[in-house]
C-alpha cells in the first residue's frame, strides 16, 4: 500500500500571519479609541464661562484678575492641559506678597483658587 503524501499542518504559517494581523488591528483600534475618548474628555474641560467655572478668592493687594492671568485661566483655556503645580510655584516666585495659593479642581470644568497674602508685621518710614 502506498504511503499518504498529504502533509498535515501546512497552514501554520497562514494562521500565524492571520493572528498577527488580528492582534495589530486590535492594537490600532484600541489606540484610536483611546485617542477619541481623550479628545472627548479634553473638550468638556474647556472654560466657557469664567464667572461660573472659575472662583478666585484673594486679598486686597493682589487682584483676582492677576491670579487668573498668571494661572492661564481665561475663556477658551483647557483645564486638562494646565499644569497647576508648575503655575502655582511660578506665581509664588513672581508675586512676593502671596504667602500661599490653594488650587482645587472639580472635574471636569471647575476650578477654585484661594490666594493668601502676607500680612505686614511693622511699617517702616512713618
Amino acid at each position: 500500500m502506498k504511503a499518504n503524501t498529504i502533509k498535515q499542518g501546512g497552514h501554520r504559517g497562514v494562521i500565524a500571519i492571520a493572528a498577527t494581523a488580528l492582534a495589530a488591528a486590535a492594537l490600532v483600534g484600541i489606540a484610536i479609541g483611546y485617542d477619541k475618548l481623550s479628545d472627548i474628555y479634553c473638550q468638556q474641560c474647556v472654560i466657557t464661562d469664567m464667572s461660573e467655572q472659575v472662583e478666585i478668592t484673594s486679598g486686597k493687594m493682589v487682584k483676582p484678575d492677576v491670579i487668573a492671568e498668571n494661572l492661564g485661566l481665561r475663556k477658551g483655556a483647557n483645564l486638562a492641559k494646565i499644569d497647576f503645580t508648575e503655575k502655582r510655584e511660578e506665581i509664588l516666585r513672581k508675586i512676593p506678597t502671596l504667602r500661599a495659593i490653594s488650587i482645587t479642581r472639580r472635574l471636569p470644568d471647575k476650578v477654585y483658587v484661594v490666594a493668601e497674602e502676607r500680612t505686614p508685621v511693622a511699617k517702616m518710614g512713618v
